[in-house]
């Protein structure tokens, strides 16, 4: 459907199942004769904090997102959709799943890896414990080293 009538793809980013889903998206896009490859916009989750720990700590209310059968089942309960998310994604889970890093390089590097999956467009949905400080971090330290990236 986002290859027949729309002007781009909006996907999380993810290296085992990304690479076909935008294949996918442009082989439609050639095949219903439209013009160009599209956009490709990846959402990338980030939480600076003083600690690695402490932004880990501010994204674990995501686990309740992660687990697919979120997506493929009736859930109707957010306490037991996070419940759920608990006891099926390890804290490691989560931590390859977003970027949570008080290290303003190491946040960069993870972004370059979101780009070099094919993004033309990476929005950055903020997850920081102090988002007005986490601003002001990623404005300073990260976008810069960023300048002429895709992102």
């Amino acid at each position: 459907m986002a290859g027949r009538h729309g002007d781009g793809l909006w996907t999380l980013p993810d290296p085992d199942s990304t690479p076909e889903l935008i294949d996918a998206f442009r082989e439609t896009r050639r095949r219903a004769g439209r013009d160009g490859d599209g956009e490709i916009v990846f959402q990338a989750q980030v939480a600076w904090a003083e600690s690695d720990e402490q932004a880990l700590e501010h994204v674990r209310k995501w686990k309740g997102a992660q687990p697919e059968d979120h997506y493929t089942e009736d859930w109707h309960e957010p306490r037991k959709m996070y419940e759920h998310g608990e006891d099926e994604t390890s804290d490691e889970e989560l931590a390859q799943g977003v970027i949570a890093s008080s290290n303003a390089e190491e946040i960069q590097e993870r972004l370059r890896e979101i780009e070099r999956l094919g993004a033309t467009v990476v929005v950055v949905q903020s997850s920081s414990p102090e988002p007005e400080r986490a601003i002001q971090v990623l404005g300073r330290d990260v976008l810069p080293g960023l300048r002429g990236a895709h992102v």
